[in-house]
């Protein structure tokens, strides 16, 4: 009975570490649940940073700041087509792509 506990106490503690190793490497994740919609959740070393919506032909149609790390982009005001999402903070940057159907 004891080795049995102290196998599962074992088990707990290595799978607790291993998903947190695996949480703080996590990349910068994105959701669409519907057509217009662009949501993204970034690293917290882009908070405070900029974000710009560009459009295909290179024209900025949109920029903030970012103020918390997840960021929801409504998309149903602009035409069709492809745009570019850029968040950036000092010399970091990331660029998303988002297709308007």
């Amino acid at each position: 009975m004891k080795n049995t506990i102290k196998i599962i106490i074992a088990f707990l503690i290595t799978s607790s570490s291993v998903l947190a190793a695996n949480h703080n490497d996590q990349s910068d994740r994105t959701y669409s649940r519907s057509q217009p919609v662009f949501v993204f959740k970034v690293k917290k070393e882009f908070k405070g940073g900029y974000i710009e919506v560009l459009s295909a032909e290179g024209k900025q149609v949109t920029e903030q700041r970012l103020m918390k790390r997840k960021v929801i982009i409504d998309f149903c005001d602009v035409k069709t087509g492809v745009y570019t999402i850029v968040v950036k903070k000092n010399d970091r940057v990331r660029k998303f792509e988002f297709v308007r159907k």
